[in-house]
C-alpha cells in the first residue's frame, strides 16, 4: 500500500533501518535503499514514497536539501530525519522545510515504530497493527508468553540472526552453561535453537525477496548465509519451491 526510502550513507544504518521494524505489518510493500545524494532524489523521483526515512548528513550535503530537491520536481512525500548527538542544529532545519520528526541514531526499535505509526494514522490515513511486533513470526506466539531466559534468546535471534549464532554463543553471553540452555529453549519452543535459527532466517529472506530488489544472493547473506547452494536447497526445503520461483510467481 505505501512504499519507503530510506537514504544514509552508512551501509549498516540502511540495513538496520529495513529491518529494525516489520515494515509490511505497517503497510508497507516497497522499500529501496540508497547511500548517495544524487540516486536518492533519482530514486525518490521514481519510487513517489509515501514517506522518506533520511540521514541529517549525506557526505559533504545535508538531508534537508534533499527534501528541498525532492519538493521541487514535484514529488509529494512525508519526511522523518535521522541525526546523530551533535547534529541537532540540521535537525531543526529539516524540521522547518516539513520533516515531521526527527531520530536519534542509534535508532531505537521503539522510537522508530512510535514515528511511523504517527505518520501512517495522521498523514497516510492508515490503521496500525499494534501487536505484530511483539509476536515471533517462527512460532506465532507473543515474546511475553514465554520463559524470560527464552524471551531473550528469541529477542537476540531476533537481532543478531545475520551472525554465527550457536547455544555455545548464548552460553557465553549469559555465563550459562550451553546445554541447559539448549534444554530450556526446546522445552519452551518445541524445536531446537538450530532449527528455530534457521525458521527464522528463511522467513526474513522471504520477507526482503518480496519487498525488496536485492539480488538473491545478497539476501542470503544479508540473513546469515554466505553458500548460495546451501541457502537454496534450505529455502526450497522449507517452502517447497526455490528463492527464484518464490520472486517470480
Amino acid at each position: 500500500m505505501y512504499s519507503l526510502l530510506i537514504v544514509d550513507d552508512e551501509p549498516m544504518i540502511l540495513k538496520g533501518m529495513r529491518e529494525k521494524i516489520d515494515w509490511p505489518s505497517y503497510g508497507f510493500s516497497k522499500i529501496v535503499v540508497e547511500s548517495e545524494y544524487k540516486s536518492a532524489l533519482e530514486a525518490a523521483i521514481l519510487l513517489q514514497p509515501s514517506l522518506c526515512l533520511l540521514d541529517v548528513c549525506l557526505g559533504p550535503q545535508k538531508g534537508y536539501d534533499l527534501i528541498e530537491e525532492i519538493k521541487a520536481v514535484g514529488v509529494t512525500s512525508h519526511y522523518v530525519m535521522m541525526s546523530g548527538h551533535g547534529e541537532f542544529k540540521y535537525a531543526q532545519k529539516a524540521m522547518h522545510c516539513g520533516a515531521l520528526g526527527y531520530l536519534l541514531k542509534p535508532v531505537e526499535a521503539s522510537a522508530l515504530r512510535e514515528v511511523v505509526e504517527r505518520v501512517t494514522v495522521d498523514y497516510l490515513g492508515g490503521a496500525v497493527k499494534r501487536d505484530t511486533a511483539d509476536t515471533d513470526p517462527v512460532l506465532q506466539r507473543p515474546y511475553d508468553e514465554y520463559l524470560p531466559l527464552v524471551k531473550k534468546m528469541l529477542l537476540i535471534v531476533r537481532a543478531e540472526y545475520d551472525t554465527p549464532l550457536t547455544l555455545k554463543v548464548l552460553g557465553e553471553m549469559f555465563r550459562m552453561n550451553s546445554a541447559y540452555l539448549g534444554q530450556v529453549f526446546l522445552s519452551e519452543t518445541k524445536m531446537k535453537l538450530s532449527d528455530y535459527l534457521m525458521a527464522y532466517r528463511l522467513i526474513k529472506a522471504k520477507e526482503l525477496l518480496t519487498h525488496t530488489d536485492d539480488k538473491i544472493a545478497t539476501i542470503a547473506k544479508n540473513v546469515g548465509y554466505d553458500n548460495m547452494s546451501y541457502f537454496y536447497s534450505l529455502f526450497k526445503q522449507y517452502f517447497e519451491q526455490s528463492p527464484t520461483d518464490f520472486r517470480d510467481a
